[in-house]
């Protein structure tokens, strides 16, 4: 983790505090609330990939399981990036000194990193719904399991899944085959 944060992390933010400073310029507080917006709608996304890639690969893990987790894990964390960076950067910003503004993030990012470590070793089911990675109904799975050939057609429950998943009409034991398959 030193290796990437020293010559990976690092660089990027600090390439990424004068991009922004340059791309909106002034020191208001509305300012300051703009470059926040624009840190994490344009930075988080790639930040955050850099980190579930770059540490997925110095564990030794495939070029594949590393995208994997990229795709697993950015969205749920950047939920919540969207709750904690927006106000950490509006107030780095707006009232420290841009020579200063690195020192701010990496204290906050200290913070961050100990979440990110906590996502990238979670598989997700316990943390809040809000977080969680985004998953695929039980009725579509089981129509994608139909039509694979996994799912057999002798089966009652998901014969009936399955017309649910293709828009057939839903009665009781349609709801209770779904809801059996979910649990």
């Amino acid at each position: 983790f030193m290796f990437m944060g020293t010559f990976i992390t690092a660089p990027t933010v600090f390439l990424w505090v004068k991009i922004v400073s340059r791309l909106v310029k002034g020191d208001t507080f509305k300012h300051a609330m703009l470059k926040a917006f624009y840190d994490i709608t344009l930075f988080a996304p790639v930040g955050q990939s850099q980190f579930y890639f770059c540490i997925s690969f110095l564990e030794g893990k495939p070029v594949e399981a590393c995208i994997q987790e990229v795709k697993d894990k950015v969205l749920p964390s950047w939920k919540a990036a969207a709750c904690y960076w927006p106000f950490v950067q509006t107030l780095n910003f707006g009232y420290v000194a841009e020579k200063n503004r690195v020192i701010v993030i990496s204290m906050g990012s200290f913070v961050w990193t100990v979440f990110l470590s906590y996502m990238h070793h979670s598989d997700g089911s316990s943390l809040p719904a809000f977080f969680r990675p985004p998953t695929k109904p039980a009725a579509i799975e089981a129509a994608a399991a139909h039509e694979d050939g996994d799912g057999g057609g002798s089966d009652a429950r998901t014969s009936e899944t399955v017309g649910v998943a293709t828009g057939g009409v839903i009665s009781s034991s349609n709801v209770a085959s779904v809801a059996a398959d979910v649990s």
